[in-house]
C-alpha cells in the first residue's frame, strides 16, 4: 500500500488473518477499502468514508 492513511488488520486467536482495511489519503469520498483474507474487497467494503493522513479509521456501530 502506498498511502499516508490509516490501516487495520483483524485476526482470530490462531493469528489467522480475517480481514484488513486501509484509507487512501489522496482520494476523495469513500476512501476506505476493506479486504477479506483472500484479498478481495468485502461486501460493502468499498462504501466506507475514512480520512487519510493519520486521521484514522473510525468504526460507528
Amino acid at each position: 500500500m502506498d498511502t499516508r492513511g490509516s490501516c487495520a488488520s483483524i485476526s482470530n486467536q490462531a493469528s489467522e488473518l480475517l480481514f484488513y482495511a486501509f484509507t487512501r489519503a489522496a482520494m476523495g469520498g469513500n476512501t476506505t477499502l476493506v479486504f477479506d483474507s483472500t484479498h478481495q474487497v468485502m461486501q460493502n467494503g468499498d462504501n466506507i468514508i475514512g480520512r487519510g493522513y493519520f486521521n484514522g479509521l473510525s468504526n460507528y456501530s
